[in-house]
């Protein structure tokens, strides 16, 4: 018997990156709560890659409409989700993972890509493949502890320079609170990462 499959294609719709939220403990419960989130990031480093798939699956399963749905680091997860139908837009890859080029051939034009930087170096080699991505993340905003880039923070002044070198969008990401919110939105980014914040409050609007 053959399984016949259907690719997802991710819909023709504005990217709002605006409330970005990258799951952490109680994933499914959180995501499921935060209907206020417009792009949501799985991503959970301790699990493997079946556990991913299951997870990213029963959090597409869940999510609102107008949500993003992307997968951390696994394009492969990503991809064979996609092939299924299941509502996949994409993959946000750091600078150790697949290169973006074979990550956008993979999972075709349509996706989203996002990319992961945090120093003006970073941002000046992203700008030369900003055809391939449609956003990047900058950060540590502050030293993370859910996350260790071994970059040093940027900080208000270093999110503004940034986002204004980027020739993508840009999401802040650091141990971000929503009291840190007002200012960082002064910076020109097109969006705040939280995890714990979300953890803390799913129903967060910050």
């Amino acid at each position: 018997m053959t399984r016949e499959t259907h690719p997802y294609t991710t819909p023709a719709r504005p990217l709002d990156l605006n409330l970005y939220l990258v799951t952490g403990e109680h994933p499914l419960e959180t995501v499921q709560a935060a209907k206020h989130a417009t792009c949501i990031q799985v991503r959970s480093k301790p699990i493997s890659a079946r556990e991913l798939y299951q997870l990213t699956e029963a959090i597409a399963g869940i999510i609102q409409p107008h949500q993003t749905l992307l997968v951390d680091d696994r394009v492969d997860v990503a991809l064979a989700l996609r092939a299924r139908g299941v509502r996949v837009d994409g993959v946000h890859i750091g600078q150790d993972d697949l290169p973006v080029a074979d990550a956008r051939a993979l999972l075709g034009a349509d996706a989203i890509i996002g990319l992961t930087t945090g120093t003006r170096q970073l941002v000046e080699e992203s700008n030369k493949i900003a055809r391939l991505i449609d956003y990047i993340g900058t950060g540590p905003f502050r030293p993370s502890p859910t996350k260790q880039s071994n970059r040093p923070p940027l900080g208000i002044d270093g999110l503004r320079e940034l986002a204004e070198l980027s020739a993508v969008p840009t999401v802040a990401i650091g141990d971000i609170t929503p009291e840190d919110c007002p200012a960082i939105r002064t910076t020109g980014v097109a969006g705040i990462a939280m995890v714990r914040a979300f953890v803390d409050n799913p129903a967060l609007q910050a």
